[in-house]
């Protein structure tokens, strides 16, 4: 996927590796399927998992149309957010991974 996005340049692809890896570290991603969000986030942040396809894959939607991304602002920081977002990407690859197990 590193060289890929990096057109095979392997010290290009090496740096985008441990930077991910860097990442993963100071967010704790091997943890944030545990993490729970705030009340706020969980109350008021739309989405979740509808179910799966014809094929399996997990369905994820968004209402934003109710959604009051001013007030989520004022009510949880902007990390925070970005976390919650995080963790739903985290989720989707795990539910991934488990349905082609299948």
């Amino acid at each position: 996927r590193w060289l890929r996005a990096r057109n095979f340049d392997l010290q290009k692809s090496e740096d985008m590796l441990r930077k991910h890896m860097e990442f993963r570290k100071q967010q704790d991603l091997d943890n944030i399927l545990s993490w729970k969000p705030s009340e706020v986030i969980q109350l008021y942040d739309s989405g979740g998992l509808s179910g799966y396809d014809y094929e399996g894959c997990p369905v994820w939607f968004d209402i934003i149309g109710t959604l009051d991304p001013k007030g989520l602002l004022l009510s949880a920081s902007k990390q925070e957010l970005i976390r919650k977002r995080i963790r739903v990407c985290e989720l989707l690859l795990r539910e991934c991974e488990l349905q082609s197990q299948k």
